[in-house]
């Protein structure tokens, strides 16, 4: 296998202003905005509650009971929120978060999605979304036996008015994604030119901060995937699962995409990954351990660049 490129490779360009870099980005990407609801199952019981509390001579504010409405029979429904949660989980795996407070943790609203990954986007979130809803309808059909035997297993704790009917059932399960473009500082119109200046520089620097946070996310990911691997590699005992490589290997394909900003620093990555997993199988490193320390010294390398670069 080759050797590393070096860290000096790929010298990042600092003389890009931020309106520049903030067009590029409106430019090469978009705002994907996914919606899910679901239907719990669980129902805070006042009455129990209190009826728990007293019988223990309990006072004060003493916590609730939150009752499984489908106590002893709701594997059904775990499966369809678990459908539900794939499509949450495709949706992150395919975008970076859109935020202009870097300590934000906020797991809601629109998120970067890069042209480049418009197609696999549109396509696996609506091959899930259509997995979710066959999931939700298949539950929706068994619901009724559901509940007469959850209710069975409740026994004095069964409530009917508890229990919504199928029908808002069905609407209780929600999964939609839109798009939208990036607004622009044109955007705003029919007010005073004073005023349009300084919405139009508030909204520049949201957005710059917004590609800062996006960009150290990516390269979070990165560091995350590479010290996953190495974590795994320096165990002997370890065992060492597909996942575990088609993580990092995935970057591959996400890691231009993700870089809207034109970072060179994304290629030189990019390549050092692709050389080093070159022919790699878990099997390979499993079994021949000269494999397996030529990858360890390549993604150590990769990390070392990392922090050189102060990422």
């Amino acid at each position: 296998m080759d050797s590393m490129s070096t860290a000096t490779d790929a010298p990042v360009d600092d003389t890009l202003r931020r309106e520049d870099l903030t067009e590029a980005v409106r430019a090469t990407a978009l705002l994907a905005d996914l919606t899910i609801h679901l239907w719990s199952g669980e129902r805070t019981d006042r009455a129990l509650s209190d009826k728990i509390k007293n019988a223990e001579g309990a006072v004060g504010n003493t916590g609730r009971y939150l009752k499984n409405l489908l106590a002893g029979c709701d594997v059904e429904l775990k499966d369809v929120k678990a459908s539900y949660m794939a499509a949450r989980a495709a949706h992150y795996q395919l975008t970076l978060p859109w935020v202009s407070n870097a300590t934000s943790q906020r797991q809601q609203g629109p998120r970067l999605l890069p042209n480049m990954l418009f197609d696999r986007y549109l396509n696996e979130m609506s091959k899930l979304r259509r997995a979710a809803i066959g999931k939700r309808d298949n539950f929706v059909l068994e619901y009724p036996r559901l509940v007469a035997q959850a209710q069975n297993n409740l026994a004095g704790m069964a409530k009917p008015e508890d229990y919504p009917d199928q029908e808002e059932i069905r609407a209780s399960f929600k999964l939609s994604f839109d798009f939208l473009p990036i607004p622009s500082a044109g955007a705003f119109q029919g007010l005073p030119d004073g005023m349009l200046e300084r919405l139009g520089n508030q909204l520049k620097a949201r957005q710059m901060a917004a590609v800062n946070t996006a960009q150290a996310a990516m390269w979070d990911r990165v560091r995350e995937a590479v010290d996953n691997m190495i974590e795994r590699l320096d165990d002997p005992t370890a065992i060492f699962k597909v996942n575990t490589i088609d993580n990092v290997r995935e970057l591959i394909t996400l890691l231009p995409g993700f870089n809207c900003a034109g970072d060179d620093r994304v290629n030189t990555v990019v390549a050092d990954i692709d050389r080093m997993l070159d022919g790699i199988t878990p099997k390979m490193l499993r079994q021949s351990q000269e494999a397996r320390a030529d990858v360890t010294r390549q993604a150590k390398a990769i990390n070392d660049k990392l922090t050189s670069w102060g990422l």
